[in-house]
């Protein structure tokens, strides 16, 4: 199989940015803080060590990269077997379905144990996973039309 190296690179990209404004306090960052519990303390404690921000934002760099290349690997599979059904793939459709997919039976429901068991609030599933749903779209969407 082989991989758009290049894609999956921009959609790392896009989904660090994504993350980056949907967790500021622009948008949700506020009501993320608050409804995990983070109080003024730690937050004066985070930006203290915020020389380790670095190496933190590279690791979750490479996990995004990682996941595009995930992303694709199903996109272009789902890609095939549908082409070979139908007689044709329509990459939007599929890059959409793909990414709904996954985050519904993979990122959704294996975050639900922190409501459950850890008596997170719902709310905070809710935003987190709000995130994790546009997350992948755009993801899936990037590494699904460039091919």
């Amino acid at each position: 199989m082989e991989f758009n190296y290049l894609a999956a690179f921009v959609a790392a990209i896009a989904s660090f940015v994504f993350g980056m404004l949907w967790y500021s306090d622009k948008l949700f960052g506020k009501k993320w803080r608050r409804l995990s519990g983070i109080t003024k303390e730690m937050e004066e404690k985070m930006k203290s060590k915020q020389k380790g921000m670095l190496g933190v934002s590279l690791v979750s760099l490479i996990g995004s990269f990682v996941m595009a290349l995930v992303l694709s690997v199903f996109i272009s599979a789902y890609m095939m077997v549908t082409g070979n059904r139908t007689g044709s793939a329509d990459p939007m459709m599929i890059s959409l379905t793909t990414g709904f997919l996954l985050w519904l039976g993979l990122l959704a429901t294996s975050s639900m144990g922190s409501v459950l068991w850890e008596k997170k609030p719902m709310k905070l599933w809710v935003l987190n996973n709000g995130y994790s749903l546009v997350n992948i779209i755009i993801m899936s969407l990037i590494v699904g039309m460039w091919r």
